[in-house]
């Protein structure tokens, strides 16, 4: 990485080099690191409506959409990917007509560059939660049995053989993947099958 020439934040670390490259620079005790950005300084972040300040900490804050094919802050996309999360988990929670007290937020157990967050379901009707959330390109969904009643095990049995995915059953609950949004939304209405919780609407 070239040295900044010209920089355009007061800090010096985000600025252009003798390419005409806009480049940042930041230093981490003892090792110093650089890559390019995008001149992203006359442009609008299509999430939040607002642009880019010009300090290095604003400047670096940018990811490219390639769908939109737009340059948003990384921070506002960071946000947009965790609420879409947080809706889709709600959305088939109450598709599967499952009573539950909330989705309490917890952290991602993948362990990876993927960070969205995961929920627990506390099921209104069962000494049992849901655990689910997304894993890279998967969908966690989990049963937590935390006491009695337990579940339907020949019920449990059947699904689990039927579904050709990353799954295990053992004392303390179920889980398995789902590889669409379509398929997690079955599984939570086959959850509700094998926990025999009642159907609210009737």
């Amino acid at each position: 990485m070239n040295n900044i020439i010209q920089p355009v934040t007061s800090d010096g670390l985000v600025g252009f080099d003798e390419f005409g490259q806009l480049c940042a620079w930041e230093q981490d005790g003892e090792f110093r690191r650089g890559w390019h950005l995008h001149d992203v300084r006359q442009k609008t972040c299509i999430i939040c409506g607002r642009k880019w300040d010009l300090t290095s900490e604003s400047l670096k804050d940018q990811v490219f959409l390639q769908e939109k094919e737009a340059w948003v802050h990384q921070s506002c996309h960071k946000r947009y990917l965790a609420l879409s999360e947080f809706y889709f988990w709600y959305g088939a929670v109450c598709g599967a007509r499952i009573r539950y007290h909330g989705l309490e937020e917890i952290p991602n157990e993948y362990r990876g560059g993927w960070n969205l967050p995961w929920y627990r379901a506390k099921l209104c009707d069962r000494h049992a939660s849901l655990k689910l959330g997304t894993r890279k390109h998967v969908y966690h969904m989990e049963i937590e049995l935390s006491g009695d009643p337990r579940y339907d095990r020949e019920k449990a049995k059947a699904f689990l053989e039927r579904e050709d995915v990353t799954k295990k059953e053992g004392v303390g609950g179920l889980y398995l993947h789902a590889h669409s949004k379509e398929k997690a939304k079955e599984y939570l209405k086959a959850f509700a099958e094998i926990l025999g919780l009642p159907d609210p609407g009737k």
